[in-house]
């Protein structure tokens, strides 16, 4: 399947399946349903800009403001954007119907993390979670984190007023050089000024792990076991405090080196080299099923990376540009 159907229809396709542990007869009696939403790209249709940056176009028959991608965008691009917000909402009742109450989100959850649709990915899983008492289980792709660490950037094809094209990027972009606080407008010629604004921001994992962090990420109270590759622990004497203790963020990270592993691994020579994120976990939220969320992203420094600004993410290149073609070093 091609990357538009692909992205197009991976939300109406859930994956349910039955977890049965034929070995163990102890959870013989156990019977789950997961269902398995990947690449979402959620894009928040209903935003709003923290900031009042942007207002988007008023919705002349629900009378609500919606901030939406042109039809170019999507005709020009591998995915879908304005869609998917329905698709996921619709997504998710379906399996609320159904009764399945454990839902994995296995990568590319946003569309590279702005905090305008990361806030309300967060925001619509709350909601479901009351309307169905759903559990969720993210794990990022490479269109969570972009890069390792924030990163000015921002979209050119936002649909503006008459049909004109809005450009929106953030502090730091080219395309908002110059200009201070938080906001501003920029007159460059185009069809509409330019609007600069924070919540056009490439999120790093940081910012992705802490917003996310109770759907999987991170441990809840009700969780049997829980914990990540850099715990110290094991299912005998579990506690919360202790997970919870062992998600914090400056423990889940791992050296990574222009020419590959650091840490113990790292070789003679191996530079130059930086410390980013794992948001891998393991987690047993209900008796006898256990769910692995393993944190795929590799994120390469450049050989001409800046060791004076270990958290720049112009030090990496994209997981997905040049991450996967590297997991084996």
């Amino acid at each position: 399947m091609n990357n538009k159907l692909k992205y197009g229809f991976a939300l109406a396709l859930m994956s349910v399946g039955t977890v049965a542990m034929a070995n163990d007869p102890t959870a013989q009696s156990y019977n789950y349903r997961v269902a398995f939403m990947p690449d979402i790209h959620f894009h928040d249709v209903y935003g709003q800009f923290a900031d009042n940056a942007f207002e988007g176009l008023k919705n002349s028959k629900s009378g609500q403001n919606a901030v939406i991608r042109s039809m170019y965008a999507q005709l020009t691009s591998t995915r879908l954007f304005n869609e998917n917000y329905f698709a996921l909402r619709a997504a998710l009742d379906d399996a609320g119907k159904k009764g399945i109450k454990l839902i994995a989100l296995p990568g590319d959850f946003t569309d590279d993390g702005q905090p305008i649709h990361l806030r309300g990915l967060v925001k619509v899983l709350q909601e479901y979670e009351q309307k169905y008492g759903m559990r969720f289980f993210a794990t990022p792709g490479n269109h969570d984190p972009n890069r390792p660490f924030d990163m000015p950037a921002g979209k050119e094809d936002f649909l503006g007023i008459n049909g004109k094209t809005q450009r929106i990027f953030s502090l730091g972009a080219n395309e908002c050089t110059g200009y201070k606080g938080k906001t501003a407008v920029i007159e460059t010629g185009a069809e509409l000024p330019t609007i600069c604004t924070e919540e056009m921001v490439y999120s790093g994992y940081g910012r992705v792990m802490d917003a996310m962090k109770s759907f999987g990420i991170n441990p809840l109270p009700e969780d049997i076991y829980w914990e990540t590759p850099y715990s110290n622990y094991d299912s005998q004497g579990y506690s919360y405090e202790a997970a919870l203790k062992s998600s914090d963020f400056n423990q889940r990270q791992y050296e990574i080196c222009t020419q590959g592993t650091g840490g113990k691994y790292k070789q003679e020579g191996y530079g130059p080299c930086f410390n980013v994120a794992d948001s891998s976990y393991l987690v047993e939220p209900t008796p006898g099923l256990w769910l692995m969320a393993v944190d795929a992203n590799v994120y390469v420094p450049s050989e001409k990376a800046d060791i004076n600004h270990p958290k720049a993410a112009k030090n990496f290149a994209g997981s997905g540009n040049a991450g996967y073609n590297k997991m084996l070093t």
